[in-house]
């Protein structure tokens, strides 16, 4: 069993008693504040979320048991956090869930989805969360890469678009599909993206340094 003790002691005070405790079925393994303030703590049967002022649970998720902290990341200047983890340990692409922090409601899950994810790009200015996915093909070497955009507050899909990633895709589009036609490895598909741009809450730009890409944001239409 583990327990979780918030103290509140003084140098030049007695030593008081703890202002709270929080007790698990199993050991806790490490805990990290989130920035909004919220305890994550991370034991042999699951992830819980643990309110500061009062120590009590406020969600737990027995889907993540036992999790490395490093496959654990706060989406900088939200109130998500991301768990990455592995079906396959062969795999070189994570499977990846990302949940909002003070009622753990998982918005986004890349095995429900069936993508690995190569990466995710919260949209500040549009409430949007944009994922860079790739879907399994038929020949385990034929990977789809993919772009998904959701609503970042309801998990809502928005839409998907794979024409970008397409070996056939026509020649105004050919850059992204000529690099997936002629056979790069899936890790070469990361570098395709850096960090969006959002130019308004209506368009978004992808750039890298052979090319430019901008999109609709409510559509996914390439402009």
């Amino acid at each position: 069993m583990g327990v979780l003790l918030l103290s509140i002691a003084c140098l030049a005070q007695p030593k008081k008693p703890p202002a709270w405790s929080a007790k698990f079925n199993s050991a806790i393994n490490w805990q990290r504040i989130h920035s909004l303030g919220y305890i994550i703590v991370s034991t042999n049967d699951g992830l819980y979320a643990v309110n500061p002022s009062d120590g009590k649970i406020m969600w737990e998720n027995k889907s993540y048991p036992a999790l490395d902290p490093s496959m654990m990341q706060e989406v900088e200047g939200t109130e998500f956090l991301t768990v990455s983890y592995k079906q396959d340990q062969q795999s070189t692409v994570p499977l990846q869930a990302i949940i909002e922090v003070s009622k753990g409601k998982v918005m986004f899950d890349s095995q429900k989805e069936g993508i690995g994810v190569l990466s995710r790009h919260v949209l500040p200015r549009s409430g949007k969360l944009l994922i860079i996915g790739v879907k399994q093909g038929k020949d385990l070497k034929d990977v789809v890469a993919t772009l998904f955009m959701y609503n970042i507050s309801s998990g809502e899909q928005l839409w998907v678009n794979d024409n970008l990633f397409k070996p056939d895709a026509p020649t105004s589009k050919g850059l992204l599909g000529k690099l997936q036609a002629m056979g790069q490895q899936l890790g070469n598909l990361q570098k395709l993206t850096s960090e969006p741009l959002e130019i308004d809450d209506q368009s978004v730009i992808i750039t890298h340094p052979g090319y430019v890409i901008k999109l609709k944001t409510a559509t996914g239409e390439l402009v």
